[in-house]
């Protein structure tokens, strides 16, 4: 903070215990305690415009690293190999998306074939 601004309130301070009636000492005082006041919220201002800089950057990182994780994660729940109903092991993701969706195919045909029972 500005020493110099909080010295001069403290005189203006004890002068005005000395001469309570003074008009211009309590303006002055009012002033001096303004400029500060606007100093203090200069510097604030400077420090949360400095920490929301260092926050998107952080975050920026932050968002490269859940990406990468949620990339990670994606590849774990992936089915990578599958074997058909001639043992057949199907490495390739749409034949293995093909395979999938024909068994549910047959298995809701079956399931209809139950209800009509």
């Amino acid at each position: 903070m500005n020493v110099r601004s909080i010295k001069k309130i403290e005189d203006l301070e004890r002068e005005l215990e000395l001469n309570i009636s003074d008009i211009n000492l309590l303006e002055n005082l009012k002033l001096e305690k303004q400029k500060l006041n606007d100093l203090i919220d200069q510097r604030i201002n400077g420090i949360l415009l400095r920490s929301k800089a260092e926050w998107v950057e952080g975050s920026e990182k932050n968002s490269k690293s859940f990406a990468n994780l949620e990339n990670k994660k994606a590849k774990q729940k992936r089915i990578s190999q599958l074997k058909d109903n001639t043992n057949n092991i199907e490495t390739n993701q749409n034949n293995i998306l093909n395979q999938i969706k024909v068994f549910y195919q047959h298995l809701y045909e079956k399931d209809k074939k139950y209800r009509r029972l």
